[in-house]
């Protein structure tokens, strides 16, 4: 996968099924290419039965769904907007959104949580979960309860701080600079985070397993101190090193200090 994220994009992707999930990404999508000047397509994929059927019966479902994009978006978008281009493709949701995002050349995706089932699919649904998997660019995920900070406005005027997971690794600092770039453009803060897991240990070594959490912690926050200059940020930045212990089912959970959920969108690279 490449390092190199295009951020502010000038080019968006929005995937939608006609769910409420996907209008709220779509929402978040129209206000971000307002906000960057950016370029924005938006992408049914069509299921191949459901179209075998159709074509089966003599329907034309692909310019019948391309009707109900168009209607989807303007029943979304505010006036005054850049034009939209519609793409309706038949295929598997995952696979033809990341070929569509490749071939069209987009510097991001954006996505809905949605079809949520299962422990694995705890945080993102079956869709959303496979195009986090196989794209090769930047992808964002909106939550479906998501809403603009400020209603009246266009864009995303209002939101942030924008927070970004950060290490010592190339797409780690790619991702925390690209979050950089991006607060510059919403003209809010970065606030970085690093997690440090607790060591998995018995009950009298726990001791020394915290005193070796605790060295971890003051060795990122140096590593990771010294490599703040390196993402060029123009706002503010805080650095955030917190451990947490990992539970039988794989989840982090937080041991000291809180994380607070802005009710942004989630970012991958």
């Amino acid at each position: 996968m490449s390092t190199l994220v295009m951020m502010p994009p000038q080019s968006i992707l929005a995937a939608v099924d006609f769910s409420e999930p996907s209008r709220a990404a779509l929402n978040f999508a129209l206000r971000l290419a307002r906000q960057c000047g950016a370029a924005l397509h938006v992408l049914h994929a069509e299921d191949p039965l459901l179209a075998a059927a159709a074509t089966t019966s003599g329907v034309d479902l692909s310019r019948e769904t391309r009707e109900e994009l168009t209607r989807f978006v303007e029943s979304v978008a505010r006036p005054g907007g850049s034009a939209v281009q519609y793409h309706v493709v038949i295929g598997a949701g995952a696979a033809t959104i990341c070929n569509v995002a490749h071939r069209e050349q987009m510097d991001v995706i954006v996505m809905g949580m949605h079809g949520m089932s299962g422990p694995a699919r705890a945080m993102f649904g079956s869709t959303t979960e496979g195009v986090l998997r196989q794209a090769n660019g930047s992808v964002l995920v909106v939550p479906d309860t998501w809403e603009p900070p400020r209603g009246d406005a266009a864009d995303l005027s209002g939101t942030g701080p924008v927070v970004a997971a950060i290490e010592s690794t190339e797409p780690a600092i790619a991702s925390a600079s690209a979050a950089c770039r991006l607060a510059t453009l919403l003209g809010t803060s970065v606030e970085l985070i690093h997690i440090v897991p607790e060591l998995p240990v018995i009950d009298r070594w726990r001791g020394h397993a915290e005193a070796a959490v605790v060295q971890r912690i003051e060795e990122a926050r140096r590593e990771l101190g010294a490599l703040l200059p390196v993402l060029g940020a123009t706002v503010p930045v805080s650095l955030q090193i917190e451990s947490c212990r990992r539970s039988r089912g794989d989840t982090l959970h937080q041991h000291h200090g809180h994380m607070t959920d802005h009710g942004g969108a989630v970012r991958r690279r």
